[in-house]
């Protein structure tokens, strides 16, 4: 099953330490190109440390991924679960 949380569930699982749980309950984690601009990108022009917890967390993690998404509904609902 695929998760496709929004920045704030990034930012607030980070920030909790609570990341790895969501990767123990999905098998994949997609973020969007968005969500990661707004959680990463612009978390480090604002110099905030979860900023980049978050960044390295989906470099060394292979299920989470940033995919362009277009838009949510093209996906199965059956196979996906919205965070």
């Amino acid at each position: 099953m695929k998760a496709i949380p929004d920045s704030c569930t990034l930012i607030y699982l980070i920030k909790a330490g609570l990341l790895d749980i969501l990767m123990q309950i999905f098998d994949e984690i997609w973020v969007g190109e968005i969500v990661y601009f707004e959680s990463v990108e612009k978390g480090k022009e604002e110099q905030k440390s979860d900023a980049l917890l978050l960044e390295r967390r989906i470099e060394e993690t292979a299920c989470i991924k940033v995919k362009k998404l277009k838009d949510r509904e093209n996906y199965e609902k059956d196979a996906l679960r919205r965070c």
